[in-house]
C-alpha cells in the first residue's frame, strides 16, 4: 500500500505545485514520497491498529508540509491543497484494501 501511496503523493506534488525553477525538484518529489511512506510503514509496525494508523499519518503529513514548504520551497496554499488531497487519498486506499479480502468471499 504505502509504494501506491508515495506514487498518489508524487502525482498529487506533480499537479497541484506549480512548476519550480528547482532541476532537482523531481528528486526531492521522490524522496519526500519515500520518506513518507517509509515513516508509515514503521510507525504502523510499531502500533498495528487504527492508533497506529491515525499517529502514522500526522506525522507523514507533517513530513510531508515540512518537505514541501521547506525543501521544495512550496508556498502554503499549494502545500495543503496537497497534503488534503493525500489525505483523502490514503483514506480511501485503506478503505479498499480493508474491503479487497471480503470481495472474493
Amino acid at each position: 500500500m504505502w509504494i501506491v501511496s508515495a506514487l498518489g503523493l508524487y502525482i498529487l506534488v506533480s499537479i497541484f505545485s506549480s512548476g519550480t525553477s528547482d532541476p532537482n525538484a523531481r528528486w526531492k518529489i521522490l524522496g519526500i514520497a519515500i520518506g513518507s511512506a517509509v515513516i508509515q510503514v514503521y510507525v504502523t509496525h510499531l502500533m498495528p491498529n487504527l492508533l497506529g494508523f491515525l499517529a502514522a499519518l500526522a506525522l507523514s503529513l507533517g513530513f510531508i508540509v515540512a518537505g514541501l514548504m521547506l525543501w521544495l520551497k512550496v508556498e502554503r496554499t499549494p502545500a495543503l491543497k496537497i497534503v488534503g488531497s493525500y489525505f483523502a487519498l490514503c483514506v480511501a486506499l485503506v478503505v479498499v484494501f480493508a474491503l479487497l479480502p471480503h470481495a472474493q468471499r
